[in-house]
């Protein structure tokens, strides 16, 4: 009976020991709650996959990612208050569907910027990183940002040649934000639509054509087969940034080492991006020049100089001076800004899609 007893003492101790090790052992990795409206093909969202991939090796198992794309789990409107909310421990999404919780970040890429990808986003994560009004903005919405990515620079999909500003007279063209602006101001009629919407719309004859559209995006939602004319609306640039970032409660409840880990990653992220668009431009080109139908008119540098002259101080002032009459302080962050794309733009290897494609060989 003494044996029995002794036996099931030492099971029971070994059970013990065994049920403390496993709840260590799981207590050693933490998964996190990853969500975004974007869908996994998406350039901004491999750069995000691979940032999730490095971080989970290089933290050797401590930190995993559940990872949720397309809007299963927070649309649009939602990615940034639901993260800042705990619905999801980190996500990626775009300002400019929460100006009223983001009104630096969700404007602060307006049109006549820079045509630039790397550096736009390479000067927003520093700003949004740094100790001024917009790294405050964040961290008042309860957020920590780990970097931001931009849309390739805007493209331009008609039914029709544009090469004045009397060819844009009374056309409906889907565009948001200050590319609807400025098409609005040299006499369009801005159509506020989705993408997704936008297309139909295009392809049944209901508008024009398309704007606000980044360069490599469009072809991957099939504007080179529906459209007879594209072209960069003469020159906007990039015009939209969207950046991943956690909730401020979440990064603040990991480990130093861990912190230390996923900043560095996040660190290479902007290379990355160069990197997945690069190759995302390319795809763009061998599709748009596979379209039959579909001829490239671009507008002179004089009618660019023409519209930029026309529209730019007026929509950049509407900006800062909305945001100026609330107490933001939009103008010193936007010249920031600017001095900072202006510094990073000559170590960029970054080139326009339709640079890009008319210098190669057909």
């Amino acid at each position: 009976m003494k044996h029995v007893t002794s036996r099931m003492a030492r099971a029971i101790a070994v059970g013990i020991v065994a049920i403390m090790s496993s709840g260590a052992a799981q207590a050693e990795t933490r998964t996190l709650t990853y969500a975004t409206y974007l869908p996994q093909s998406f350039t901004w969202v491999q750069v995000d996959d691979w940032f999730m991939d490095e971080v989970e090796a290089r933290t050797e198992g401590r930190i995993k990612f559940e990872r949720n794309y397309g809007g299963s789990l927070l649309g649009p409107v939602e990615v940034f208050p639901g993260v800042s909310s705990g619905a999801a421990d980190l996500g990626t999404g775009g300002a400019v569907y929460n100006t009223d919780m983001l009104p630096l970040a969700g404007g602060l890429l307006l049109p006549f910027v820079t045509e630039n990808a790397d550096a736009a986003a390479r000067a927003f994560t520093d700003l949004s990183l740094s100790s001024g009004a917009l790294a405050q903005e964040w961290k008042a919405a309860n957020l920590a940002p780990s970097y931001s990515l931009v849309a390739t620079e805007n493209s331009f999909w008609t039914n029709k040649a544009i090469e004045t500003t009397d060819d844009l007279k009374g056309m409906r063209i889907r565009a948001s934000g200050g590319v609807a602006q400025v098409l609005q101001m040299l006499g369009a009629t801005p159509v506020a639509m989705g993408m997704g919407d936008g297309v139909q719309a295009f392809k049944s004859g209901a508008i024009d054509g398309f704007s606000a559209a980044p360069f490599d995006v469009s072809t991957l939602v099939g504007l080179q087969d529906i459209a007879t004319h594209a072209g960069d609306a003469g020159r906007l640039g990039v015009y939209a940034a969207v950046t991943l970032a956690f909730n401020l409660n979440t990064w603040e409840s990991l480990s130093e080492e861990d912190r230390a880990v996923i900043s560095e990653v996040a660190a290479g992220a902007p290379a990355k991006y160069l990197e997945i668009a690069d190759a995302s431009i390319a795809a763009a080109i061998d599709k748009i020049k596979a379209a039959p139908q579909l001829k490239i008119v671009r507008t002179s540098p004089e009618v660019d100089a023409e519209w930029r002259e026309k529209t730019r101080e007026t929509v950049w002032n509407g900006w800062i001076d909305e945001l100026e009459a609330k107490g933001i302080p939009a103008r010193a962050t936007f010249d920031e800004f600017r001095r900072l794309v202006a510094e990073k733009e000559p170590g960029s290897d970054y080139t326009p899609g339709f640079d890009r494609m008319q210098a190669e060989p057909n």
